[in-house]
């Protein structure tokens, strides 16, 4: 444990901290690509998502399969209940499956640069971070993120995830001029 945990003080995450990326992972965002450690995530994500669907089906095949065999049995609530959170979990899972596997097969990143501004939630416990680019992302009970600073922020087009960050030192949007004045 840390001296300052030791003392009652919270430790703010670093953005590779935060979002458990590497060298290796900006470096590739940065190209335009994703690595393949990200890929592989990506992929994890899509069979979670084809296993959701999966037990949906096999779980609304069984419930359809008792009623018709045990009709006696079967509560009419529950059965219609259950089919519905069933129906909506597949239709839910499918969503999700189609968003992760739009960002693995068309592996496009969005660039998010600019002043942050970092503040308090709706909740006292959450933050948000608004970027100049007018992308906001919201956070639980901890934010990566110094206020005022300047960061780039790499994220998948489809969901939003965020792959990334890294820390400007110079203002991007501040134009240098080549010609001096007299």
């Amino acid at each position: 444990m840390t001296d300052s945990k030791k003392q009652g003080k919270s430790v703010r995450p670093t953005p590779m901290e935060f979002y458990e990326f590497t060298e290796d992972d900006l470096r590739c965002n940065q190209e335009g690509k994703l690595s393949e450690l990200q890929l592989q995530n990506l992929k994890i994500k899509i069979q979670e998502q084809r296993n959701l669907i999966g037990f949906c089906v096999v779980v609304l095949i069984l419930l359809v399969v008792g009623f018709i065999i045990f009709p006696e049995n079967f509560n009419i609530f529950i059965f219609y209940a259950g089919s519905f959170f069933l129906i909506f979990g597949f239709i839910f899972g499918l969503w999700k499956w189609n968003v992760f596997a739009n960002d693995l097969l068309k592996r496009e990143i969005q660039i998010f640069e600019g002043y942050t501004k970092v503040s308090y939630g709706y909740k006292p416990e959450g933050y948000y971070i608004i970027l100049a680019s007018k992308k906001m992302f919201i956070f639980g009970s901890s934010c990566p993120f110094i206020d005022g600073q300047i960061y780039r922020i790499y994220a998948l087009s489809y969901t939003g995830k965020i792959l990334s960050v890294e820390r400007l030192l110079e203002n991007p949007f501040i134009r240098k001029s080549t010609q001096q004045n007299p």
